[in-house]
C-alpha cells in the first residue's frame, strides 16, 4: 500500500537520502526535476542574485521542503543525487523496488 499524501518537512543533513522519497513513491525524474531546480539556485546565489531566502520551501513530488539556510541547499541536493545513484546501483544489481 502506498502512502501519496503530501509531506512537508525541514531539511536536516541525510534525511532526505533514507527511506522517506521511497515511503512516499517519488519518482526519479521527480528528483531529477528538483536537483535541477536546487542547482538552478545555487547558481544565482554564486552570481549575487538573491532569489534564494531562508525558510524557502520547494517541492519533491508530493513532498514539500524547508531549506533553513544556504549550506543546506548544497546538502540537499548532494542527498537527493546519492538517492538517484542508490536507485541507479539497486536497478543495475537487481534490487529494484520500482
Amino acid at each position: 500500500m502506498t502512502n501519496n499524501a503530501y509531506k512537508t518537512v525541514n531539511y536536516v543533513h541525510s534525511l532526505i537520502s533514507g527511506p522517506l522519497l521511497d515511503e512516499i513513491c517519488v519518482s526519479d525524474s521527480e528528483i531529477e526535476k528538483a536537483v535541477a531546480e536546487l542547482y538552478e539556485v545555487m547558481l544565482a546565489n554564486c552570481s549575487g542574485d538573491t532569489r534564494s531566502q531562508p525558510n524557502e520551501k520547494f517541492e519533491v513530488g508530493s513532498l514539500s521542503i524547508t531549506i533553513k539556510d544556504e549550506r543546506d541547499y548544497r546538502n540537499c541536493l548532494l542527498d537527493l543525487v546519492a538517492v538517484l545513484e542508490r536507485r541507479r546501483w539497486n536497478r543495475k544489481y537487481g534490487f529494484a523496488q520500482h
